[in-house]
Protein backbone atom coordinates (compact mmCIF):
# COMPACT_ATOMS: atom_id res chain seq x y z
CA UNK A 1 0.00 0.00 0.00
CA UNK A 2 1.34 3.40 -1.21
CA UNK A 3 1.68 6.03 1.84
CA UNK A 4 0.70 10.03 1.91
CA UNK A 5 4.67 9.91 2.98
CA UNK A 6 5.55 8.67 -0.41
CA UNK A 7 3.83 10.70 -2.58
CA UNK A 8 5.57 13.74 -1.52
CA UNK A 9 8.80 11.73 -1.93
CA UNK A 10 7.84 10.99 -5.70
CA UNK A 11 6.63 14.14 -6.58
CA UNK A 12 10.29 15.57 -5.17
CA UNK A 13 11.87 13.34 -7.32
CA UNK A 14 10.26 14.17 -10.30
CA UNK A 15 10.75 17.98 -10.00
CA UNK A 16 14.12 17.23 -9.20
CA UNK A 17 15.09 14.99 -12.14
CA UNK A 18 12.86 17.91 -14.51
CA UNK A 19 14.46 20.51 -12.29
CA UNK A 20 17.93 18.75 -13.57
CA UNK A 21 16.85 17.87 -16.91
CA UNK A 22 15.55 21.90 -17.59
CA UNK A 23 18.96 23.01 -16.54
CA UNK A 24 20.59 20.79 -19.19
CA UNK A 25 18.51 22.12 -21.50
CA UNK A 26 18.67 25.95 -20.76
CA UNK A 27 22.52 25.30 -20.52
CA UNK A 28 22.69 23.72 -24.07
CA UNK A 29 20.27 26.35 -25.16
CA UNK A 30 22.08 29.51 -24.36
CA UNK A 31 25.50 27.84 -25.63
CA UNK A 32 23.71 27.29 -28.50
CA UNK A 33 22.89 31.40 -28.89
CA UNK A 34 19.67 30.27 -28.92
CA UNK A 35 16.93 32.80 -28.85
CA UNK A 36 14.08 32.82 -26.55
CA UNK A 37 11.94 31.45 -28.35
CA UNK A 38 14.22 29.00 -29.71
CA UNK A 39 14.68 28.00 -25.73
CA UNK A 40 11.02 27.51 -24.76
CA UNK A 41 10.67 25.09 -27.72
CA UNK A 42 13.00 22.78 -26.37
CA UNK A 43 11.89 23.47 -23.39
CA UNK A 44 8.22 22.68 -24.37
CA UNK A 45 9.18 19.97 -26.10
CA UNK A 46 10.56 18.56 -22.64
CA UNK A 47 7.45 19.56 -20.98
CA UNK A 48 5.27 17.61 -22.76
CA UNK A 49 4.54 19.18 -26.11
CA UNK A 50 2.52 22.00 -27.56
CA UNK A 51 0.33 21.53 -24.00
CA UNK A 52 3.17 23.22 -22.34
CA UNK A 53 4.03 26.18 -24.66
CA UNK A 54 2.92 28.38 -22.09
CA UNK A 55 4.87 27.03 -19.28
CA UNK A 56 7.93 26.93 -21.60
CA UNK A 57 7.81 30.25 -22.52
CA UNK A 58 7.37 31.38 -19.29
CA UNK A 59 10.45 30.06 -18.18
CA UNK A 60 12.50 30.76 -21.35
CA UNK A 61 11.96 34.29 -20.36
CA UNK A 62 12.44 33.92 -16.45
CA UNK A 63 15.79 32.03 -17.33
CA UNK A 64 16.99 34.34 -20.10
CA UNK A 65 16.12 37.22 -18.17
CA UNK A 66 18.02 36.53 -15.07
CA UNK A 67 21.13 35.62 -17.21
CA UNK A 68 20.87 39.18 -18.69
CA UNK A 69 20.71 40.46 -16.00
CA UNK A 70 23.35 38.39 -13.71
CA UNK A 71 25.58 39.46 -16.24
CA UNK A 72 24.64 43.23 -16.04
CA UNK A 73 25.02 42.90 -12.11
CA UNK A 74 28.62 41.48 -12.69
CA UNK A 75 29.45 44.79 -14.63
CA UNK A 76 27.72 46.70 -12.56
CA UNK A 77 29.99 45.75 -9.73
CA UNK A 78 33.14 47.30 -11.60
CA UNK A 79 31.33 50.34 -12.54
CA UNK A 80 30.81 51.28 -8.82
CA UNK A 81 34.48 50.30 -7.74
CA UNK A 82 35.45 53.05 -10.43
CA UNK A 83 32.64 55.18 -8.80
CA UNK A 84 30.71 55.69 -12.20
CA UNK A 85 27.02 53.94 -10.57
CA UNK A 86 25.11 55.89 -8.34
CA UNK A 87 22.03 53.26 -8.27
CA UNK A 88 20.17 51.37 -10.37
CA UNK A 89 16.33 51.54 -11.43
CA UNK A 90 13.68 48.66 -11.99
CA UNK A 91 12.85 48.34 -15.72
CA UNK A 92 9.57 45.72 -17.19
CA UNK A 93 9.51 45.24 -20.55
CA UNK A 94 5.54 46.29 -20.22
CA UNK A 95 3.54 43.16 -21.05
CA UNK A 96 0.72 41.29 -20.50
CA UNK A 97 2.99 38.89 -19.13
CA UNK A 98 4.77 40.85 -16.47
CA UNK A 99 3.51 40.16 -13.06
CA UNK A 100 2.09 42.46 -11.01
CA UNK A 101 4.50 43.31 -8.45
CA UNK A 102 7.11 43.73 -10.83
CA UNK A 103 5.29 46.18 -12.60
CA UNK A 104 4.67 48.35 -9.51
CA UNK A 105 7.96 48.54 -9.44
CA UNK A 106 9.06 50.02 -12.99
CA UNK A 107 11.16 52.86 -12.66
CA UNK A 108 11.89 52.71 -8.88
CA UNK A 109 15.56 53.37 -7.96
CA UNK A 110 18.04 52.16 -5.36
CA UNK A 111 21.97 52.52 -4.68
CA UNK A 112 23.57 50.30 -6.36
CA UNK A 113 24.34 47.32 -4.07
CA UNK A 114 20.83 47.81 -2.06
CA UNK A 115 17.93 45.23 -3.08
CA UNK A 116 14.42 45.57 -4.59
CA UNK A 117 11.64 44.53 -2.63
CA UNK A 118 9.67 42.60 -4.53
CA UNK A 119 6.17 41.17 -3.11
CA UNK A 120 7.86 40.20 0.09
CA UNK A 121 11.15 39.26 -1.46
CA UNK A 122 14.53 41.36 -2.12
CA UNK A 123 15.76 40.83 -5.73
CA UNK A 124 19.34 42.48 -7.17
CA UNK A 125 17.77 42.78 -10.04
CA UNK A 126 14.23 41.62 -12.65
CA UNK A 127 14.54 37.33 -12.93
CA UNK A 128 17.16 36.80 -9.62
CA UNK A 129 16.99 33.48 -8.19
CA UNK A 130 15.42 34.64 -5.09
CA UNK A 131 12.37 35.50 -6.70
CA UNK A 132 9.94 32.68 -6.73
CA UNK A 133 8.30 32.41 -10.05
CA UNK A 134 5.07 30.07 -10.38
CA UNK A 135 4.47 28.89 -13.76
CA UNK A 136 0.92 27.08 -15.03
Amino acid sequence: MLKYSDLGNQGRAIQSETETNLADIIKESIDAGDSPHAMSVRIREQLGGFDARKRARKIARTETTMALNAGYEAEREELIASGLESGKQWLTIRDCEVRAEHAALSGNVVAPREDFSVGGSLARYPGHWSLIAFVG
